[in-house]
């Protein structure tokens, strides 16, 4: 190989370095990297989801039918579900927290774990009062309750695992980074 060769292909290796940091200096300051844009994108269609089902809950669901505490509940239930939303992105968003990139690793994981149990129980209470809500003018008779008290064990089960599982494999990779230090 030339000298020129080599001289010609360090010049192309530094110009392309040098758009790779502009690139990632671009998307760490407006928050334009791709996970956080789909990110985002969920955020804003289970939000939109969310909202909706407040908006026609009181006539598709006979909201006018049940009782105060119940209504109440499933307001509050779904308000907690889009802070919770909110309080996810912001913390993915801002995954910095210390001097150095092990240190800072250290206690995102932490958050991340605290955060996780955080998760699953907001959408399985969320899930539980939603069925109980719909349920709440159901006139119950043994063979019902028991059918409802194992659909709702049965959903319970059903979210904690398939939960347990993303949150379990986005723990992992973090981890495994973390121990590759």
């Amino acid at each position: 190989m030339d000298l020129e060769d080599l001289k010609s292909d360090y010049k192309k290796g530094e110009t392309d370095n040098v758009r790779t940091t502009e690139c990632l200096k671009k998307m760490k300051q407006s928050g334009n990297h791709p996970v956080l844009r789909s990110i985002k994108k969920q955020l804003i269609f289970e939000s939109i989801v969310w909202t909706i089902l407040l908006v026609v809950y009181y006539d598709f669901f006979d909201g006018q039918l049940k009782s105060i505490v119940w209504n109440g509940l499933l307001i509050v239930s779904i308000l907690l579900l889009l802070i919770h939303n909110i309080l996810g992105y912001i913390l993915v968003k801002n995954p910095i927290f210390g001097e150095n990139i092990k240190e800072s690793l250290q206690k995102y994981l932490t958050k991340i774990k605290k955060f996780s149990t955080l998760s699953i129980l907001s959408r399985v209470l969320a899930v539980t009062i939603l069925l109980g809500f719909l349920v709440s003018n159901i006139v119950w008779e043994l063979h019902k309750i028991l059918l409802f008290a194992g659909l709702l064990l049965f959903s319970i089960g059903i979210q904690i695992y398939f939960l347990r599982r993303v949150w379990n494999k986005r723990i992992g990779l973090i981890e495994n980074k973390l121990n590759s230090f």
